[in-house]
């Protein structure tokens, strides 16, 4: 004989109401989403940004997620003791998560094959991808709430992919935006903001419509840069060895980063070379200028974006790897003969 647990219509209705109320938590959270001026039309702008401090949320948007999160709760207590529903839960919850981190990640791979373009990968595919992942990992987050309230495994595997999955889905791509938020809206570090090295064999690479030009834009991106306490230990790397062997180090250096050289010029002291993203297939250029000083050889540094406003730190974060790379190398090479 059926039991009335069985028989009744707890089961579904707890889960559509889990259903309802994490879609009605994502749909609330869009309220928050604006545009962010120092990312806007690049690899920083993702066409929308996220407060994670609650204090920038609004009431009326506090008391809605609060009366959503009572109902779920609700719809835990329903399904606490469905054992075979609790997997459905988990398999929903899988089977979404899985839906948004297949549209960020194809936001970024889709765009470097060419097959739409950057606006389109940031507002539609990595939106998408966003809000698919939250919804997901919230549905994961309500499973979790009913095993832990019933003791049960039922679905665990997929319950605990599915929150993986919904966090990485949503997560990168908000931890990006939030990350934006501490740069300055530059995309061209270097270390002489008096006299930068200049681009040479990459310029023909650096033109068109909105391609960043090769060119340094002076005053305005040197006193941002100097400005700004993240960049102060952007400087340029003094070794005390002969510039020939700095040189070599420093072409060494380049490739071990992965960097692809596009000029190795020792005549001129100089070295080119571009870093493609993993992800969107952004291209960075650098260009190193190997001088002699008085006490060895002074390797001056500049890495810029083709496109965008901000880099979130990118290119900062380059000239530093490449810095430890070289002192690295210096560290345990002898000087040698080679010279210019």
């Amino acid at each position: 004989m059926r039991s009335s647990d069985e028989g009744s219509n707890a089961p579904f209705l707890g889960l559509s109401l889990i259903a309802l109320v994490s879609a009605g938590i994502v749909f609330s959270l869009r309220e928050l989403i604006g545009q962010d001026e120092n990312t806007r039309g690049g690899p920083g702008d993702f066409g929308f940004f996220l407060p994670l401090d609650l204090s920038f949320w609004p009431t009326t948007l506090q008391i809605s997620i609060g009366v959503f999160l009572i109902l779920g709760v609700f719809g835990v207590f329903l399904l606490r003791r469905q054992y075979e529903w609790q997997g459905t839960l988990a398999t929903v919850a899988l089977i979404v998560a899985v839906l948004g981190a297949l549209s960020s990640a194809a936001s970024g791979f889709g765009y470097q094959a060419g097959l739409w373009g950057l606006g389109t990968a940031f507002y539609t595919f990595l939106q998408a991808g966003v809000f698919i992942g939250l919804f997901g990992l919230i549905i994961g987050t309500f499973w979790l709430l009913v095993a832990l309230a019933s003791w049960s495994g039922s679905g665990v595997i997929a319950g605990l992919c599915a929150l993986a999955l919904g966090a990485a889905g949503a997560g990168l791509p908000v931890t990006q935006v939030q990350k934006a938020q501490q740069f300055p809206p530059i995309h061209d570090i270097t270390t002489d903001l008096v006299e930068p090295p200049a681009f040479v064999a990459v310029v023909p690479l650096r033109q068109g419509e909105g391609i960043n030009p090769a060119e340094y834009e002076g005053a305005r991106v040197a006193n941002i840069q100097a400005e700004t306490p993240v960049y102060e230990d952007i400087v340029a790397l003094d070794l005390d060895m002969h510039p020939g062997r700095a040189f070599e180090l420093a072409v060494e250096a380049a490739e071990d980063l992965g960097w692809e050289l596009a000029a190795i010029a020792p005549r001129d002291r100089r070295i080119e070379a571009t870093h493609t993203s993993f992800w969107f297939g952004f291209k960075d250029d650098v260009v190193l200028r190997v001088i002699p000083t008085t006490i060895g050889t002074r390797i001056d540094m500049r890495s810029k974006s083709r496109v965008g406003v901000s880099d979130l730190g990118a290119n900062a974060e380059r000239i530093r790897a490449f810095s430890k790379q070289v002192r690295e190398a210096a560290a345990q090479a002898t000087d040698g003969d080679a010279g210019f």
